[in-house]
């Protein structure tokens, strides 16, 4: 499967992930989340990725953007959280991007169609530093996905 020039594809899947985080130097346990997932292909760039979801569009959501780039091996492109903020002049969210500071991901690509894969992640940690504040935040887990081309 070549999905680098490809426009669309579509994606089914979960990622089972645990978040840990510290805030201020104080360590809690945030999250043992299901997170949904969600294809998206750059226009330019042809450049195919996995946006793993929870709580889309609601008071608070977090992503995790995996780049398929290298088809045989997902990495992070980005971690954000998000919260609904409720101000009478400009309703809407605030944006709480993180800095991947290190990641380490085990995964196997298994090719069923010309035009479907499916992709197993057997381990997840990623740790990442909130560019806004002094919060890091630990992801863990698995994940397993199918991704169809759609020419």
């Amino acid at each position: 499967m070549n999905i680098k020039n490809k426009i669309k594809i579509l994606v089914d899947g979960t990622a089972s992930l645990n978040i840990t985080g510290t805030m201020n130097g104080t360590s809690f346990n945030l999250a043992k989340t299901l997170m949904t997932a969600e294809g998206k292909v750059d226009y330019f760039s042809k450049t195919p990725s996995i946006n793993l979801i929870k709580d889309h569009e609601l008071a608070s959501e977090r992503s995790l953007l995996l780049s398929l780039a290298d088809p045989s091996n997902p990495s992070p492109i980005s971690f954000t959280e998000f919260i609904s903020v409720e101000n009478v002049t400009a309703p809407g969210r605030e944006y709480f991007p993180f800095e991947i500071t290190s990641t380490d991901i085990k995964s196997t690509r298994t090719q069923l169609s010309p035009t479907i894969s499916h992709y197993k992640i057997t381990d997840l940690k990623i740790e990442a530093r909130s560019v806004q504040h002094n919060q890091t935040r630990t992801i863990t887990g698995t994940a397993e996905f199918l991704i169809c081309e759609i020419a």
